[in-house]
């Protein structure tokens, strides 16, 4: 078993080795170089990877052996972000600014992922809420670009690169909810917004106040809202 320890200050992280029956515990791989915790992957053999801001990192043999994997010759050793393993475990994903690449022999090669480059909807400060790659045919993730834009993508053989889908059904991420005492319901989305329903959840739509988003919303004890 393996954990992510990162210090309150956000500028140095490690992973530790750790058994469940003798409670025994190793640190096999450290770094203060700046870095996600979910560009942090570790295989079921003890293979380290950790996406940084200077390249990919690679340790494995319990810390003994590291290395930084060149992905892209033409862009050489540069920042590498959401860096997963897929649910077969047969390929290491990572993202480089050109785009997708998978390993399949533990990062001593790499190839260029046609599909997961198609249609890549990614702007400047997205968010890759939740990432499920099952193997370089099938994916899906739930992107988030700023406060009020959300959605998933997906990845099938059929889709010839990245598809957005709007299902009919979905969980609203409610943070806060209450009933104004009038069969109408309201819901701060995402700590961003606040929405309401008439029918009982079924559907939503963003409350407004002279056309602009409400994103404070309260009420008293008369069910006067504020």
């Amino acid at each position: 078993n393996y954990a992510l320890i990162y210090n309150s200050n956000g500028d140095s992280y490690s992973v530790v080795k750790y058994n469940t029956a003798t409670f025994e515990t190793q640190k096999v791989f450290e770094t203060n170089t700046p870095m996600d915790f979910r560009d942090l992957t570790v295989t079921s053999d003890g293979h380290i990877f950790a996406g940084t801001a200077l390249g990919l990192y690679h340790s494995y043999n319990d810390g003994q052996d590291f290395e930084v994997c060149l992905i892209d010759s033409v862009v050489g050793h540069t920042s590498t972000t959401r860096v997963s393993q897929t649910k077969s475990g047969d390929a290491i994903l990572v993202k480089l600014s050109t785009g997708f690449f998978a390993s399949y022999d533990k990062g001593k090669t790499w190839k260029k992922l046609h599909m997961f480059n198609k249609d890549l909807i990614d702007y400047p400060f997205t968010v890759w809420e939740k990432v499920e790659i099952i193997d370089t045919n099938y994916a899906a993730i739930l992107m988030r670009n700023g406060c009020f834009s959300s959605g998933v993508f997906l990845i099938t053989p059929n889709t010839n690169g990245w598809k957005k889908i709007n299902p009919p059904a979905f969980k609203l991420d409610a943070y806060n909810l209450f009933n104004n005492g009038e069969n109408r319901l309201f819901a701060n989305e995402n700590q961003c917004k606040w929405v309401l329903s008439d029918d009982e959840g079924k559907n939503w739509e963003s409350l407004e106040c002279n056309g602009n988003a409400v994103v404070n919303l309260n009420k008293d004890n008369k069910d006067q809202l504020y």
